[in-house]
């Protein structure tokens, strides 16, 4: 077994464990979306587009307030 399997085994035996290997295959999911979606877009990163719908939805929250929400700074 390689040292990644032995690690997952170990973790998956405790409820914490369990919990830390889905944050850990969530985290991994959004980095390849996140990558995916800005290989061939120069202009635009994820995080900027996610803004601008967030602004859109809010309608009068300001750049500063929506940026907060999505856990991102200017």
């Amino acid at each position: 077994m390689s040292q990644l399997e032995d690690f997952i085994q170990q973790r998956a035996e405790s409820r914490q464990g369990q919990a830390s290997l889905i944050l850990y295959q969530l985290f991994i999911i959004t980095n390849r979306i996140e990558s995916a979606f800005n290989r061939d877009k120069d202009e635009l990163s994820l995080k900027q587009f996610m803004l601008l719908i967030l602004v859109k939805i809010l309608g009068q929250a300001n750049l500063s307030e929506s940026a907060s929400i999505l856990g991102i700074f200017r």
